[in-house]
């Protein structure tokens, strides 16, 4: 497994499938209405990447084999001693295999580079896999909304 900087083409594919993978989230645990996720999504992307793979203090990684892009993950600095990963992505080919613990490993590496601390990540409440592999990755509840149909 590589890791390298996202190009520009790789992005604006990224960027596509997020937007819609976000929207399609919010409207899933019920935080947004089907009309208008697709609008907010793309907004919140456009607020936090004004200037796409070359927004000051967010890096934005291609995760490879050989030639082949196989996922990707964003990490910002917030304050120069914290970070935020915004996404991390697997082909779901390759899931099951040890590169989502190899990916947090090299978040890691990268994050200690850039001078954080401490890293912050939001998982939705129904992505049991993803928690399972952040809290063998070391991280921990810092809050927990939960919610309840009437």
């Amino acid at each position: 497994m590589d890791v390298r900087e996202m190009t520009e083409e790789e992005f604006e594919i990224y960027r596509t499938r997020a937007v819609a993978e976000y929207a399609e989230e919010h409207v899933k645990v019920g935080d947004w209405e089907e009309e208008g996720a697709l609008e907010k999504a793309d907004a919140e992307f456009r607020s936090l990447l004004p200037d796409g793979v070359h927004t000051k203090e967010h890096h934005l990684f291609s995760i490879c084999e050989g030639e082949k892009v196989i996922g990707m993950f964003w990490l910002a600095v917030i304050d120069k001693k914290k970070g935020w990963i915004y996404d991390i992505k697997l082909e779901e080919s390759i899931r099951g295999k040890g590169y989502g613990k190899e990916t947090m490993t090299e978040i890691d590496r990268l994050g200690k580079n850039l001078g954080i601390r401490t890293i912050r990540l939001h998982v939705f409440g129904h992505n049991h896999i993803a928690r399972q592999l952040y809290e063998k990755a070391g991280y921990r509840e810092t809050n927990v909304i939960m919610e309840k149909e009437l």
